[in-house]
C-alpha cells in the first residue's frame, strides 16, 4: 500500500518533464493525423487511383460508389464497384 502511495505522488512530478510533455503532444498529435487520415483522406484518394490509375491499367472505365475506411481495424469497403466492358461505359 505504501508502494502505490509512492507512485501517486510521483505521478505530476512525471508530467512536469519536458521531454514527457513533448513526447505525450508529439503521439498524441501522430494518432489525430493517423484517426484523420485514416477515416477522411483514404476514401477520396482510393476512389482517385481506383478510376484513374486502375482504369488505365485494365483499359477499361471503373464507376466507384461509396469508399469507407478504418484505419484501426485496417476494413476498406468499396460499394458500386463497377469495371466497363473495353468499349462500352455499360458494366459487365
Amino acid at each position: 500500500m505504501r508502494y502505490v502511495a509512492g507512485i501517486a505522488a510521483r505521478v505530476p512530478e512525471v508530467f512536469r518533464s519536458r521531454w514527457i510533455r513533448r513526447l505525450s503532444i508529439t503521439l498524441l498529435v501522430i494518432f489525430v493525423l493517423y484517426s484523420l487520415g485514416g477515416f477522411f483522406g483514404v476514401p477520396p484518394l482510393l476512389r482517385y487511383i481506383a478510376t484513374t490509375q486502375v482504369a488505365a491499367g485494365l483499359h477499361r472505365p471503373i464507376a466507384v460508389g461509396r469508399v469507407a475506411f478504418n484505419p484501426y481495424t485496417l476494413r476498406l469497403q468499396i460499394d458500386q464497384l463497377q469495371v466497363g466492358d473495353t468499349g462500352a461505359p455499360q458494366a459487365f
